[in-house]
């Protein structure tokens, strides 16, 4: 997925200074955009914290104030959303 990403020395500066970085606008692709749009709030919001604020699964956990148990659940379910949807585009 990062592969479509378009990442400006910018923003890249500030992803490694620790500021969160909004995942979804640095999407370039087109149709990998409309995919990850139509993914939940709760998935969009873990793809977030995990890709663009780079936490763990753990402190997002706390984060949510779920178990890390189900964090992983959303995060495999949203990336087997993204890839099954991808390929099915091609």
């Amino acid at each position: 997925m990062l592969d479509y990403l378009s990442v400006t020395q910018e923003q890249l500066t500030n992803v490694n200074e620790g500021e969160s970085s909004n995942i979804f606008e640095l999407v370039v692709d087109e149709a990998l955009y409309k995919i990850l749009m139509k993914l939940g709030k709760k998935e969009k919001e873990v793809i977030q914290l995990i890709l663009g604020d780079q936490l763990k699964q753990i402190e997002i956990a706390k984060i949510l104030n779920e178990s890390p148990q189900n964090i992983a659940k959303t995060k495999k379910k949203a990336l087997m959303k993204i890839r099954k949807q991808y390929e099915k585009r091609g």
